[in-house]
């Protein structure tokens, strides 16, 4: 077995060469090599389907939460506050758009641009 896996000395020597013996073994517990490593990953693709099959069964059998109540019957009180407070909401938008376009619109109006002569030394 020492002598298939390149023994203990090996990783020590070469560690990133460590998985060439498998390739270059002639036998793999009777197969060949590549058909080895192909089997391996077609158990483990195999594990992890049936793993998540389990999960989704699991989930898709489960019961999926309480029964909600009944509706209330009669007048709902808490319309009136969520009517007021869209009411509202609606009033604060459309100002807001109007101061928006209203300076949007209207030109900027600056102070007069200094004299450097006029202003500044007090020359005329």
């Amino acid at each position: 077995m020492a002598a298939l896996l390149g023994g203990p000395l090996d990783l020590l020597t070469n560690p990133a060469g460590s998985a060439r013996h498998l390739l270059a073994a002639k036998r793999v517990m009777s197969v060949g090599a590549g058909i080895f490593i192909l089997g391996l990953f077609l158990l483990i693709f195999a594990a992890s389907v049936l793993l998540y099959g389990v999960v989704a069964a699991v989930l898709l059998g489960s019961p999926k939460g309480y029964r909600p109540p009944p509706a209330p019957q009669g007048y709902d009180r808490g319309v009136v506050p969520l009517a007021l407070m869209g009411a509202l909401l609606c009033v604060g938008v459309g100002l807001s758009a109007a101061g928006l376009f209203a300076f949007h619109v209207r030109a900027a109006v600056y102070a007069r641009p200094l004299s450097y002569h006029t202003d500044v030394l007090g020359q005329r």
